[in-house]
């Protein structure tokens, strides 16, 4: 289970699992702003 924890650890403009879930990538970029 890959979620914002998994952003956050890799950068949100890295994973490929932003690309697979943009939701996953604004959680992770409200939670680092």
């Amino acid at each position: 289970m890959q979620g914002p924890v998994y952003v956050l650890d890799q950068h949100p403009a890295r994973p490929p699992s932003f690309q697979s879930q943009p939701a996953y990538h604004l959680v992770g970029g409200l939670a680092i702003a």
